[in-house]
């Protein structure tokens, strides 16, 4: 029998640890605090773990091209360069985000980033679901959501999953 055994690779001693991803091109592990407002890269080859301390709750780092990702942070989508430090926000969804934060998120085949927010205190509908297409387009996709989360796509991508948490 086959048997796997689970590891951990870095104790962080995460609040709300979320999101891993995994980085082809930087061949390195994501993940984030959204409580703590870090995010976290761990580079296997070199075992060596590196965070970013931001002003706000982060809780999704979707991969992009050379030392760039984005992030889902409380006042929208962020481009963040991993070398510099440098961050611009692209979109603030056209939202208020007082008490609301981006929740989950993930690009299709077609370069669209979908992004799901979600209440601080997780309230009941208050959450959302967004395309970003070129542009920086914003169409709002699903509205009374509570925790948006689990995004997919089949493998022929005629089907798109969405999990509301709740």
């Amino acid at each position: 029998k086959n048997v796997l055994h689970a590891k951990i690779f870095q104790p962080m001693g995460c609040v709300l640890g979320e999101s891993p991803m995994w980085h082809a091109g930087r061949q390195s592990y994501y993940w984030v605090d959204i409580q703590r407002n870090i995010f976290f890269e761990y580079n296997p080859r070199k075992k060596a773990t590196r965070s970013w301390l931001l002003d706000g709750p982060v809780s999704v780092v979707i991969p992009g091209v050379g030392d760039e990702v984005f992030l889902g942070m409380q006042n929208g989508i962020r481009k963040f360069n991993l070398s510099s430090g440098d961050q611009k926000l692209l979109t603030d969804l056209g939202r208020s985000w007082e008490n609301h934060r981006c929740n989950d998120g993930k690009c299709d085949r077609r370069g669209r980033l979908w992004m799901g927010t979600t209440d601080m205190d997780h309230r009941e509908g208050a959450g959302a679901l967004y395309c970003v297409s070129e542009g920086m387009v914003v169409q709002k996709m699903l509205d009374a959501v509570t925790i948006s989360n689990g995004m997919a796509w089949s493998p022929d991508n005629r089907w798109f999953y969405h999990t509301d948490s709740v």
